[in-house]
């Protein structure tokens, strides 16, 4: 059971890996666990490990666009960034690719949170994060037969907890960040509903970051057994429990109080809104 020992102790061919782009880089070449990823990325090798290498038509559009414009040119990062995309459209005409893009995009088409990825056009946040959390929910809660053996590692290195509870980046250090909300027991705030730590002066609004809409659907998602025994967590090269459980628990619990008001909002306003289940499916946490 990956979210608990024992723990799947590497990394195997079909498996998926999540976390930041950096992070990932240094674990296929560095930890010895994810020392069969280096021959996976090396070799081309099918399915994709990364969820970014699954291109949805928008981006497969945009690259085509790309190498159109710049066709000729002779400035080095047009170069470089025509040999990158070619490979990348390289890699996604063949069958063995062609067989997991099948099962994914039509999982995606037959649920109404993530049919729009298939068919937005319009490149954004929201977009990418539903990439994402629809791949996990395609690897996790489906049952097609052809993504039984996949795992998904997702990488928890460099990533501030903090963040990516209250989707808010903080101008502070991660230590600062801890000791302000471990002196705090009521630690909401007003403004944002679930902010953990009162740091008014200092916190600054942004973009939610993709991992944080990973990590969150995780979550959100904890109870589903396939979800558990699926996703193995690692920090420091090591496998690891979620990071709900431990020294960071008490951040996890704001976001599930917050989920808990959220979830009686929402039935009130079922009952009071006629169509309120269509515009929810929209809703993007």
């Amino acid at each position: 059971m990956p979210f608990n020992a024992p723990f799947r102790h590497k990394f195997y061919k079909s498996d998926l890996i999540y976390g930041l782009m950096d992070e990932i880089h240094r674990y296929i070449y560095k930890v010895i666990y994810f020392r069969d990823a280096i021959t996976h990325f090396e070799h081309n090798d099918y399915p994709p490990a990364l969820v970014s290498d699954y291109l949805i038509p928008l981006e497969v559009e945009n690259f085509n666009d790309f190498m159109a414009e710049s066709r000729g040119s002779e400035d080095p990062n047009d170069i470089r960034d025509q040999r990158e995309v070619n490979t990348k459209l390289k890699y996604i005409d063949n069958a063995d690719y062609r067989k997991y893009k099948e099962s994914l995009f039509g999982y995606w088409k037959r649920d109404t949170k993530y049919s729009s990825v298939t068919t937005r056009t319009d490149y954004n946040t929201q977009i990418m994060g539903r990439k994402c959390k629809g791949a996990m929910s395609w690897i996790n809660i489906n049952n097609d037969p052809l993504i039984k053996g996949i795992h998904l590692h997702f990488i928890l290195d460099g990533i501030n907890m903090e963040e990516v509870i209250s989707k808010y980046y903080f101008d502070i250090n991660e230590h600062e960040a801890q000791n302000q909300y471990y002196s705090n027991e009521d630690n909401m705030n007003e403004n944002n509903g679930f902010v953990s730590i009162d740091l008014n002066q200092k916190r600054v609004r942004s973009e939610k970051s993709i991992v944080g809409k990973e990590l969150r659907w995780i979550f959100r998602n904890r109870g589903n057994t396939n979800v558990a025994k699926k996703i193995q967590f690692w920090k420091n090269g090591c496998p690891t429990n979620p990071p709900w459980v431990g020294n960071e628990c008490l951040i996890w619990d704001k976001y599930a109080l917050h989920l808990e008001a959220k979830g009686k909002k929402m039935k009130r306003d079922m009952m009071a809104y006629p169509g309120y289940l269509i515009y929810i499916n929209n809703y993007e946490n």
